[in-house]
């Protein structure tokens, strides 16, 4: 039994640790979206007030985003641990 238990948490540590793997990349491209639209406020500024107004809007629904996924990587980083844990526990 013990065997299917290790090999059951190794399993979720992998796939766990694959899926804050995918999230590291979203925040990276967010943060380069997010670096993106704070230029195009900076040059559009004069320009056009309603592109204005929708830089400010998507920086912040992508600012928003950004600290969901840091809470999701860091939940999941410490699910990680918490499952490390166990499977020292269980030796």
């Amino acid at each position: 039994m013990d065997q299917k238990v290790k090999k059951a948490y190794f399993e979720e540590i992998e796939y766990q640790t694959k899926q804050i793997n995918r999230l590291k990349i979203w925040l990276k491209n967010l943060l380069i979206i997010s670096s993106l639209i704070i230029a195009i406020i900076f040059f559009v500024d004069k320009i056009s007030m309603i592109i204005t107004v929708i830089s400010y809007i998507a920086l912040i629904i992508i600012i928003i985003s950004l600290i969901i996924i840091n809470l999701a990587i860091r939940n999941g980083s410490m699910n990680v641990n918490n499952i490390i844990i166990k499977m020292e526990h269980i030796k």
